[in-house]
């Protein structure tokens, strides 16, 4: 899958007042999904500084990852507010939220990147994620790097069929994912700001 990447200065005025919309209508749908997304947004800034992109690349993925599950909001809102583990099917209905993300955010906000986080950020290095069955670099690389920062934060919430997983229990899974799940030098790259940003992150996770 080749992806073309929009970043700053290419943006129109419409696609601001779509993306604060977008903002606004996510959070009163689903708070919590919300807020996942703008902590999903914090770290992966953190990696793609890390990998060496540009300053105008960490905002644009940045932009992208505070709405990667903007197709929620076109899932049935009961299975958000489940508090135990989702059945098959329910699973298989969760799993087209990146579709729907994508046929949501095309209507409204001409950038490539956001698509491509959107619609891939369940792809797997190894061809095993969805929906597609992308696999290692066909992944667009801002997808890849959302794909981290998504697991790290969902490692990290408290669920009601889990616990939180601390900071080094969460980065041990990212470790051992490295090279099935995740491409691993993004998962090296937050091993590695991890290691330098302990604050900002114990911020994000008090």
């Amino acid at each position: 899958m080749m992806v073309e990447l929009a970043f700053p200065g290419t943006r129109s005025t419409g696609d601001n007042h779509a993306e604060d919309s977008l903002h606004w209508s996510m959070h009163s749908f689903h708070a919590a999904t919300s807020s996942h997304c703008h902590r999903v947004g914090r770290i992966a800034s953190l990696i793609t500084r890390q990998l060496g992109l540009s300053d105008a690349e960490v905002h644009s993925i940045a932009r992208a990852a505070r709405l990667h599950d903007i197709g929620k909001m076109d899932v049935p809102n009961h299975l958000l507010l489940k508090t135990g583990k989702l059945t098959a099917d329910e699973r298989a209905m969760m799993d087209c939220h990146p579709e729907l993300g994508v046929a949501r955010i095309a209507r409204l906000i001409d950038d490539p990147t956001m698509i491509a986080v959107i619609g891939c950020h369940h792809e797997q290095w190894d061809g095993c994620g969805y929906p597609r069955g992308l696999a290692g670099e066909e992944i667009p690389l801002p997808a890849r790097i959302v794909a981290v920062a998504d697991v790290y934060d969902a490692l990290r919430e408290k669920r009601s069929y889990k616990s939180a997983y601390s900071h080094a229990e969460a980065l041990a899974y990212l470790v051992d994912a490295s090279g099935t799940k995740f491409d691993p030098a993004v998962v090296d790259a937050f091993v590695a700001v991890s290691r330098r940003a302990t604050r900002i992150i114990a911020k994000i996770y008090p």
